[in-house]
């Protein structure tokens, strides 16, 4: 890439960051979508089309006198000129002007995403700052991640409440930022990863205060290592403030038993470096244990490929009651 290709590319992503900047800041008005391509969990739709009134969808369908109808109920003129989405200018569909009615000229309309481990995007981080975090939800804001939880990574622990306080601060005007989500600092050592070794600490319960102090109700999970000296205790406590505790970045756990139930761990993160294939079952079992047979299981297997993966969540689901899972 060019140097004035990289300028061309940053200038326009700080735009669309900006674009997001006032959508957000306006109030929420009626705005209509048609002639979408809709894909969802009931399959695909041709000619789709749907009518918000500015706080809920209500109503969708591929008729156009139903559409009409929708959107003459919410004060739209279904008739009038749109707002028309280009291929090359696709993502301004999110950002357009709000009362409109907008022609998706045959575009794939899915619903909003939601992201609950992503620590950044568009060569900017969620631990850099109001300016990282606008640039890197907008990134993902782009391609269709409507709301996010962020994930701050190891670093100093002054550093990590700074950044925790950084997103409470962000979110009473960012209603698309859900809270944040601490990936270290109580990691295992071996299993550390990109995470700054000289920053992982054991997770005494001063240190536990100070990350819940400075989130002030926004830190909404976070990813430790049960095994550490104070890594239950720890567990116990962040479950106590709410907050939702993701078992992983732990040492293997073939020859030693995952200490979860006692804990009542509500969220199992069964990275696949952490817990192989092999001890799919045995995770998933202290995961149904932690909270009535309720808990998230997140698992990628590495060699595993997808439909082995899910044939082993749902074999070992029959044994062990209902468990949710969230597959990478």
């Amino acid at each position: 890439m060019s140097e004035s290709e990289g300028l061309n590319m940053e200038q326009s992503r700080e735009r669309f960051a900006n674009e997001v900047d006032v959508a957000l800041a306006q109030s929420a008005r009626p705005f209509a979508i048609h002639n979408a391509r809709k894909v969802d969990a009931r399959g695909v739709a041709e000619h789709y089309w749907l009518v918000s009134d500015g706080s809920a969808i209500i109503a969708t369908g591929n008729r156009d006198a139903d559409f009409a109808a929708a959107c003459a109920s919410v004060g739209l003129d279904a008739d009038a000129d749109s707002d028309s989405v280009s291929s090359a200018d696709s993502g301004n569909a999110m950002t357009g002007s709000a009362g409109s009615v907008t022609d998706a000229a045959g575009r794939m309309m899915t619903p909003g995403y939601v992201d609950i481990h992503a620590h950044g995007s568009w060569g900017s981080s969620f631990d850099d700052g109001v300016q990282g975090i606008r640039l890197a939800r907008a990134g993902h804001m782009m391609h269709g991640t409507t709301r996010q939880v962020l994930s701050l990574i190891t670093n100093p622990l002054d550093v990590m409440c700074a950044n925790l306080e950084t997103v409470h601060g962000m979110m009473s005007a960012r209603p698309d930022i859900l809270g944040a989500h601490l990936e270290g600092p109580f990691l295992a050592l071996s299993r550390k990863g990109a995470h700054d070794p000289e920053c992982l600490k054991d997770p005494v319960p001063e240190y536990v205060d100070r990350l819940l102090h400075a989130a002030n109700g926004c830190l909404r999970q976070i990813t430790i290592a049960p095994e550490l000296p104070h890594g239950i205790s720890a567990i116990r406590q962040f479950a106590a403030a709410g907050v939702v505790p993701a078992v992983g970045e732990r040492r293997g756990c073939r020859a030693e038993p995952l200490p979860v139930p006692d804990a009542r761990v509500p969220a199992v993160s069964g990275r696949g470096r952490a817990d192989a294939a092999a001890g799919l079952e045995r995770v998933g079992r202290c995961g149904a244990a932690g909270r009535g047979g309720a808990a998230v299981q997140r698992v990628s297997v590495p060699g595993v490929d997808g439909p082995a993966a899910a044939a082993a969540l749902y074999a070992h689901e029959k044994s062990v009651g209902p468990v949710r899972h969230a597959a990478l």
